[in-house]
């Protein structure tokens, strides 16, 4: 990814950031949270192009994108919780993000609102040397998404590129536990 933003972030912790898209996102363009370790190890909590198939078949109208907790280790993409939004996450329609990691398990949250929070999932990765931050990428599409029988691979991408803007970026240390 060109677009990434890391701190260190070695102990327990809480990060949160608001972002909007200027677009719905395509495949394979995602942005939000990533606990990094390295390119083959991270723990990402993202907006991303639902995975089309065409066993779904296409409903009219544009697909509004998914919050996905996706876990790499060792190079291998797998999802661990998604959501599929009912809103485009562009204009006024914003969409927070926040990752908490424990020892091992990062717990992913998102609101549509700011004051409502769902839990996504939670994952286990023990990452070493851990930076958290902000990524903005064009992504890859995941061999998951390849192994879908229907999977779409057209991933023809509208002309105008996808900026997300971050409206801000906490992160709470909690220490050990």
């Amino acid at each position: 990814a060109k677009n990434i933003l890391l701190q260190s972030a070695n102990n327990d912790w809480v990060a949160e950031t608001k972002l909007v898209g200027s677009r719905v996102p395509s495949q394979p363009e995602n942005a939000g949270l990533v606990a990094y370790q390295d390119d083959n190890n991270f723990v990402k909590l993202m907006l991303r192009a639902v995975t089309k198939t065409s066993r779904q078949g296409r409903a009219p109208g544009v697909q509004a994108g998914t919050v996905d907790l996706v876990v790499e280790e060792n190079g291998i993409a797998k999802s661990a919780a998604s959501f599929n939004l009912r809103q485009e996450i562009t204009g006024s329609n914003s969409l927070i993000l926040k990752l908490e990691k424990n020892g091992g398990a990062y717990t992913a949250y998102y609101s549509l609102d700011g004051t409502k929070f769902e839990k996504l999932g939670t994952a286990k990765s023990f990452l070493k040397n851990i930076k958290v931050g902000l990524i903005a990428c064009d992504g890859v599409i995941i061999q998951s998404m390849k192994n879908t029988f229907w999977f779409d691979p057209d991933t023809t991408k509208p002309a105008t590129p996808f900026d997300v803007s971050f409206d801000y970026f906490h992160i709470t240390n909690s220490g050990r536990k």
